[in-house]
């Protein structure tokens, strides 16, 4: 193995060798698979193009193919900005002469790679292991590029196809869209990027493995069993909670996340931006006392434990709670950070907590209307940070995760819910719009203070994202210092109108 990993590295699995067992359509198969996006320059962009189209109709490109396919896009490869090939240095060729010279390396290149050895003895783990030490550096090369592209924008323009770029939102869109084709591919995520059902190419048994990888995994649950049986929460998707101040969105978002610690096994990460750590934390110890003793007078209240207002048997019990949440091996890991984000440090500072060894499967980020933003920009970009979570929540680290994200509802949209006016969620403020658009499940809470003093709130089902609601409205018995909220009654209303 050598120690650059050249393009040499990676083609030499496409092309069959001589005297050597090796299934190249399977190689040419993985080959796409791992990276759909063409990275490669002059020669390799060539042969890519020409194993892509072997791809595409099943068939070894040999080298006759590969002649033949070249001389027949030869006038679109010579404008290509990927093959620069003789085209600018002292000697200055003519197009035929460039032609010619383009189909002689290329035919040569194809006799160098069947000359190579193989050294793998699985030869598409060989090429596979090559492909991903390539890809890492490679990004690398191109980053740099990406930001002394980003400086030339920022300080001179730069023109891109008839148009100039320039100045400081310039430079940052070119880098944004930059880094996320890198990211991406450096993450292992280009299942995003390859996700095609092509029934051109696709046999029968193909679109049905295509469609079985499309895992549904199941890591929570509200607790509120008309909901749940209709819309348990999986990897991949995002919920939205709002409700006026003092609703319970907090409060649901650490139910939902309690359930997925302790009936999924699921690791939780919570980035409270309102509050520090040490008061989400006593809410956690609160609904864990719900699961720990079936009797309510076992119960302990967070604000008890927050305002430290416990009996010692009550100090007791909840030594004995925390340390069953804490080291019970049938339950997943928690871990709450109390931090100020800006709307352009959330996806960097999700990958430092995965870096620092914590793999979560659920995040809750609460709330997203207090996340840090520029100014003007406010909206634009909060609006990247939801749309940005939503990719996140399928493709993160190839891992992806459940994202929960309270919200907090304007005062007019609070009087409307008060009203029993339901239809209100555009009015629910700036960040409602957008949260709206890329949630797959939108949840509001309704709380008055009559119903605090029964223990009764409302749970309103908003928006699913693949059909209509089934349970629009569910009434709840609501124990606010235990997050604990049980199902009442289901209310139809046939005329309740939800936007």
């Amino acid at each position: 193995m050598t120690l650059v990993i050249t393009e040499d590295e990676i083609f030499k699995y496409l092309v069959q060798h001589e005297d050597v067992n090796m299934d190249v359509s399977e190689n040419i198969r993985g080959f796409f698979s791992e990276l759909p996006v063409n990275i490669f320059k002059n020669e390799y962009y060539i042969l890519y193009r020409a194993f892509q189209f072997g791809y595409k109709y099943k068939m070894n490109i040999s080298e006759a193919h590969l002649e033949q396919i070249v001389l027949s896009n030869m006038d679109d490869l010579l404008k290509d900005k990927n093959v620069d090939m003789y085209k600018d240095g002292e000697t200055r060729y003519t197009e035929n002469e460039r032609s010619e010279l383009i189909q002689q390396n290329v035919i040569g290149t194809y006799h160098m790679l069947e000359d190579l050895d193989i050294e793998d003895d699985v030869p598409y783990q060989g090429m596979r292991f090559n492909l991903k030490l390539y890809v890492k550096d490679w990004v690398t090369e191109e980053y740099a590029k990406t930001l002394v592209a980003q400086s030339n924008i920022l300080r001179e323009g730069v023109t891109y196809n008839g148009r100039m770029y320039k100045g400081v939102e310039d430079a940052h869109a070119h880098q944004q869209k930059k880094y996320e084709l890198l990211r991406t591919l450096l993450d292992g995520d280009v299942g995003r990027l390859s996700d095609v059902i092509d029934t051109s190419v696709d046999s029968v048994a193909d679109v049905k493995r295509k469609m079985e990888e499309e895992v549904f995994e199941i890591v929570a649950k509200t607790g509120i069993d008309p909901f749940d049986e209709n819309y348990p929460l999986s990897k991949g998707e995002m919920l939205v909670i709002q409700g006026g101040s003092g609703a319970g969105k907090t409060r649901q978002a650490i139910n939902i996340a309690h359930n997925g610690i302790t009936e999924y096994k699921k690791n939780v990460l919570v980035l409270s931006l309102e509050q520090k750590a040490s008061r989400i934390m006593p809410m956690f110890i609160a609904k864990h006392s719900t699961r720990y003793s079936e009797s309510q007078s076992e119960w302990i209240a967070d604000r008890d434990i927050i305002h430290q207002n416990l009996n010692e048997y009550q100090k007791i019990r909840k030594d004995l709670i925390l340390d069953d949440l804490l080291s019970n091996d049938a339950y997943g890991k928690l871990r709450i950070e109390g931090v100020n984000l800006h709307a352009n440090d959330v996806r960097s500072y999700l990958e430092k907590v995965w870096d620092d060894g914590f793999h979560f499967d659920i995040v809750v980020l609460d709330y997203i209307g207090i996340v840090e933003t520029d100014g003007a920009e406010r909206y634009n970009q909060l609006t990247e940070v939801v749309n940005g979570l939503k990719a996140e929540c399928k493709t993160f680290k190839g891992e992806g995760f459940f994202a929960v994200l309270p919200n907090q509802l304007t005062n007019k949209a609070e009087e409307s819910l008060a009203k029993g006016d339901y239809d209100m969620s555009g009015t629910g403020g700036s960040e409602t719009a957008y949260l709206k658009r890329g949630a797959d499940y939108v949840y509001t809470v309704n709380q008055t203070e009559e119903m605090k003093q029964t223990n009764k709130m409302e749970m309103i089902l908003e928006k699913v994202r693949l059909g209509d609601p089934i349970a629009q409205k569910v009434n709840l018995i609501a124990f606010q210092g235990q997050c604990l909220y049980l199902s009442d009654e289901i209310e139809e209303d046939e005329d309740l109108a939800l936007a």
